[in-house]
């Protein structure tokens, strides 16, 4: 039996936060191109199956920090030695995100959504953006 002691999610899905630097970055893969603001709105168009869920996003938006930052405060509460000092160069960096031109995101994917998953870990590869925590640590 696996035990978690960090950033946890429910059991059908994965929960990340993630930097980016352009919503409008673009990759081409298999001859058609892909940006964050792409892989955003299917996160968004696959919402309805409760498990998949897109919350806050800095990029327009700067009322969303505060959000952010709550979650991460909640997070590092339970955090232990290692996962605490994560936590807290992640809480620097999206307090400083207006003057380091750093954007963040934080959504949840379903388990079952084998696409999405698929594409979440292609646009890492490919760089777009950094899984900065994950509740697959």
């Amino acid at each position: 039996m696996k035990i978690r002691s960090g950033f946890v999610s429910n059991s059908s899905s994965s929960s990340y936060i993630i930097e980016f630097k352009d919503l409008f970055q673009t990759v081409r893969i298999a001859g058609e191109e892909i940006s964050i603001k792409d892989f955003f709105d299917l996160i968004f168009s696959n919402m309805f199956d409760q498990e998949t869920e897109m919350h806050e996003c800095t990029y327009n938006d700067s009322s969303d920090i505060d959000p952010l930052i709550e979650r991460i405060d909640s997070i590092l509460e339970w955090a232990e030695d290692e996962y605490k000092v994560k936590l807290i160069e992640l809480k620097k960096d999206v307090l400083a995100s207006k003057e380091n031109g750093k954007y963040f995101a934080r959504f949840d994917i379903s388990y079952h959504n084998k696409a999405l998953n698929f594409l979440f870990r292609l646009l890492t590869k490919y760089e777009l953006f950094t899984v900065r925590l994950s509740s697959e640590e």
